[in-house]
């Protein structure tokens, strides 16, 4: 039996509204104006680092550090007008210092997530102690702030976890400064059978960064993790958990700073002419269109495409194509294709999108890829194909191809080195003579199509674009990696270019 009241739905949302918003009263005052703490460290010389950042409207700042991953260090940082700073010495070549800002205000204080260095004259710009050059902070499931219906109990992992959840449950944690960025959120979780589902929001609902599922790991101390990766706006937010089922446990939360706001990259002679940077809540049906069924799509593949929430996302700043494992319209496999046919449709260009995979498995088809818009008149191939990127199963290569008619199916492929569950910008440029591609800017792949050699007048028409996951097909084959589903394909954005 639970000891605390439950509430409808709709008085939850308001009590959880009212509470954070008391929970960040403290420092609507002080609020930070600028996009991103400008912060840093400096190498002062062999011995000595500098930790700074640069601020206005704040009044005082403590650093807190450690050397090595030896004692943390507490101490008042120097203040001139705006910018604090506390040397660090006693350094050796090689040492990290793991280090992070206590910001204050007449109103209140702030904590800022983990940051990282590495000391060293031949690189003095800060170096994060991870592979992946990403700073991260970890929320212990049990220091929230607020709560309603849940319990803690012991963890075998040490510590505490947060258990006894049941839909309608919520945690709620103190506001805290993040910089403007995309980040890797983890959830540690455990659950006896049958998983659950929960969504993570911040600032009480105001800003949505998606729902997940939670597999059955059979134990209540059985913990695996899951994640999502999001973008977060500079400022002050305090994260939330609402359990939309019951039956899991959660022991803690990391988030992990992979990059800053991506800029539209230098174009040079390009003009922008169409995006989607899929900052919206839901997905932009004036420029697409999900394909729905099950039929194989040309390849055998054994997924069936849906409209669903279930397998498209548009949260935090992606659009996500979510393949599942379900049974569903008489097919075992779920996901999404979607198409912007008859909406977004030229001739030539620089085509681009910032795509990542959650992950890679047996069967997995993820594309990024683009059909003459007369597909429905012509057929395919006459109408051509342009495959932007292509990945399956577990490869380490990028596939980018043309497919169309020369008295019969022609095609024309290249491939080059990425890790797909990395960002990456997939990129062709096109135009009257030739289609270039490029991963991150680096091109690996060419195809003349001057004066419609070989056939090639379809690459002369105007294509649309599509995105899609697949599961199984003639490519990737049908030995199916069941244990990855969930799997997600996340889109930051889609952009195109003339000149």
């Amino acid at each position: 039996m639970k000891n605390f009241l439950k509430f409808t739905s709709i008085s939850l949302l308001l009590v959880f509204s009212l509470i954070l918003s008391a929970c960040n009263t403290a420092f609507m005052e002080s609020s930070i104006s600028e996009n991103m703490l400008s912060r840093s460290t400096s190498y002062i010389d062999s011995s000595t680092a500098r930790l700074w950042f640069d601020k206005s409207e704040v009044d005082w700042a403590d650093v807190h550090y450690k050397i090595n991953g030896g004692s943390q260090i507490n101490v008042r940082m120097s203040k001139d007008v705006s910018y604090f700073w506390y040397d660090v010495t006693g350094l050796q070549e090689g040492d990290t210092v793991d280090y992070w800002f206590t910001i204050g205000y007449v109103s209140g204080a702030q904590d800022t997530g983990w940051y990282s260095y590495k000391h060293s004259l031949s690189s003095p710009a800060p170096a994060s102690t991870s592979d992946s050059s990403a700073t991260s902070f970890v929320l212990e499931a049990e220091d929230f702030a607020y709560m309603s219906g849940i319990k803690t109990e012991s963890c075998s992992e040490g510590g505490f976890n947060v258990g006894w959840i049941d839909a309608g449950d919520w945690l709620a944690y103190s506001s805290m400064y993040f910089e403007e960025g995309d980040y890797l959120i983890e959830y540690r979780v455990a659950s006896l059978s049958g998983g659950g589902r929960f969504n993570a929001d911040m600032d009480a609902g105001s800003v949505q960064l998606g729902a997940l599922d939670i597999p059955s790991t059979s134990g209540w101390q059985n913990w695996t993790t899951i994640s999502h990766t999001v973008h977060i706006n500079a400022g002050n937010h305090a994260f939330g958990i609402y359990a939309l089922s019951g039956g899991w446990n959660i022991n803690w939360i990391k988030f992990t700073y992979l990059s800053g706001t991506t800029p539209p990259p230098s174009t040079g002679d390009w003009s922008l002419v169409w995006s989607d940077e899929f900052d919206g809540n839901g997905l932009n049906t004036a420029y697409w269109t999900p394909e729905i069924g099950g039929g194989g799509w040309g390849n055998n593949e054994l997924e069936y495409y849906t409209d669903r929430a279930e397998n498209i996302v548009v949260s935090g700043g992606y659009l996500n194509i979510i393949a599942r494992k379900e049974s569903y319209g008489g097919r075992q496999y779920t996901s999404a294709r979607l198409k912007t046919q008859d909406k977004l449709y030229k001739t030539y260009g620089k085509v681009e999108a910032r795509i990542r995979l959650s992950k890679t498995g047996s069967g997995l088809w993820p594309a990024f890829w683009m059909l003459g818009n007369n597909i429905s008149s012509v057929s395919w191939p006459v109408c051509g194909e342009i495959d932007i990127m292509e990945h399956v199963n577990t490869d380490s290569l990028i596939y980018g191809t043309i497919h169309w008619d020369a008295s019969g199916h022609a095609s024309y492929g290249g491939h080059t080195q990425a890790d797909i569950t990395q960002w990456h910008i997939y990129t062709i440029e096109w135009d009257s003579s030739s289609i270039k591609w490029f991963v991150d800017g680096t091109k690996y792949h060419e195809a003349n199509i001057k004066d419609s050699i070989n056939s090639t007048e379809e690459f002369h028409r105007p294509f649309f674009v599509l995105l899609n996951l697949a599961v199984g097909g003639e490519w990737p084959g049908f030995t199916i990696d069941e244990s990855v589903f969930p799997v997600t394909m996340y889109v930051d954005w889609v952009r195109w270019y003339q000149k």
